[in-house]
């Protein structure tokens, strides 16, 4: 559009044809008149909207661009525009997840309306013929006969199946398990007012270390049939020694100090065979798996034979077991 047609329909033109229109007007035309001049102000008070370039980018007019300046959001029309999106996001969430209810549904009600069908055909197949219903029960109750029997050999399959793998697994770990062992290397000669002493071998055996290994060792002089009891008494007194750890094939010695010397009386019995010099104690263990274990010995020293030979060493008739 050139200048001159620009001119012809700008403000200026507008404003000369809205005078020719009152002009023209007369009395018959007040009224229409009053209506164009409302309107006319109702325009002017609008704010002018820029012009339009219809023949490229340029300024309208060849003049410079109007200068404005946009208002920035305020935080209300921020916030509303983030619940906008939210909004928009979690409805379009929800109309996924109703269409995806609504497939899962539908193939439900087509499987439920198969089943059905199938459901109706074999109930008419069993309403054509009692004596066929009858065949197909007895068939049926045998069936279950079987059935039961299978289960009950299955599970004794499955018990004697867990026992085996149980004792595979018992056995698997008593092959790498750690096993403590004690000996007693000797005994200090049974003399009057001496303090008895013997010196107490220990190691390990096996392919794992023992931990948390708590020795407790004794040597007194006991009555010739003194039981268990006597011994487990003594164990338990002496056990707070500080644990310690052992690995194949490592061992340590120990000696063993009694609590009190021999007396006479002590010497005298021993030789009558009424007494001897006992050397026991015990050794508590962890294994690799963590499991407790024990290790209990005895021997006894002193007496004569019916020959009059003195007696060694030898284990005592109780105490020498492990787990």
């Amino acid at each position: 559009m050139s200048d001159r047609d620009r001119g012809a329909h700008g403000p200026a033109a507008r404003g000369r044809l809205d005078h020719t229109a009152d002009d023209q007007g007369g009395p018959g035309n007040d009224k229409r008149s009053g209506e164009t001049k409302g309107a006319a102000r109702d325009h002017d008070r609008q704010p002018a909207s820029p012009p339009v370039d219809e023949g490229g980018g340029g300024p309208p007019h060849g003049g410079d661009p109007p200068s404005q300046t946009p208002n920035p959001p305020n935080a209300a029309e921020v916030e509303l525009a983030r619940l906008t999106r939210a909004l928009v996001f979690w409805t379009r969430v929800l109309a996924g997840c109703a269409v995806v209810a609504s497939v899962i549904a539908f193939s439900q009600w087509k499987e439920m309306t198969r089943q059905a069908d199938l459901m109706n055909d074999q109930l008419t197949l069993l309403r054509s013929s009692e004596s066929d219903t009858l065949a197909s029960i007895s068939v049926a109750r045998s069936m279950a006969a079987a059935a039961q029997g299978s289960l009950a050999l299955a599970k004794s399959d499955a018990f004697v199946a867990k026992g085996q793998l149980n004792t595979a697994q018992d056995t698997e770990k008593r092959q790498l398990r750690g096993y403590v062992y004690v000996s007693v290397d000797s005994a200090s000669p049974i003399v009057a007012d001496t303090t008895p002493t013997a010196k107490v071998h220990v190691g390990v055996l096996g392919q794992t270390p023992v931990y948390d290994m708590r020795p407790a060792f004794f040597i007194d002089v006991g009555s010739y049939n003194t039981g268990p009891d006597f011994f487990n008494r003594r164990i338990q007194k002496g056990a707070e020694i500080t644990p310690t750890d052992l690995h194949p094939p490592q061992f340590f010695d120990q000696t063993i100090t009694g609590e009190h010397a021999i007396t006479s009386a002590n010497v005298e019995n021993i030789m009558k065979n009424a007494s001897r010099l006992y050397v026991w104690g015990r050794i508590d263990y962890k294994d690799t798996f963590g499991l407790p274990h024990h290790t209990h010995f005895c021997m006894r020293y002193g007496g004569r034979f019916s020959n009059g030979d003195a007696i060694g060493g030898n284990l005592c008739r109780a105490g020498n077991d492990d787990n």
